[in-house]
């Protein structure tokens, strides 16, 4: 079984849309991680999760930007080009639980 945690901010508020008579709702979500590098110097690296949360419609208006969650669920990673050209590497998250935090 493979399972992924987060605990983050919303990136922009949850557009809902509909596959196949389901309803989705579309979010990101931001981890911060602070580490400090070989000379002692605190860096912080932000993982961006493009997250789905299926036939759960009315948790629509929550899902704000700015908010705090906790999601968890299965994880997948997609590759794709960028307006630029430049190959993209995408993590995204199939939600099978979320807390509002």
């Amino acid at each position: 079984m493979l399972k992924l945690q987060i605990i983050g901010n919303i990136g922009s508020d949850a557009r809902c849309g509909n596959v196949k008579d389901r309803s989705v709702l579309n979010f990101s979500v931001a981890h911060n991680e602070k580490t400090k590098d070989a000379n002692g110097e605190t860096q912080e690296q932000t993982v961006w999760v493009d997250c789905a949360l299926w036939d759960r419609e009315a948790l629509e208006p929550y899902l704000k930007k700015g908010k705090k969650v906790f999601v968890e669920g299965l994880p997948s990673a997609a590759s794709y080009n960028n307006s630029n050209g430049e190959m993209v590497t995408a993590l995204k998250l199939s939600v099978h639980k979320l807390e509002l935090m």
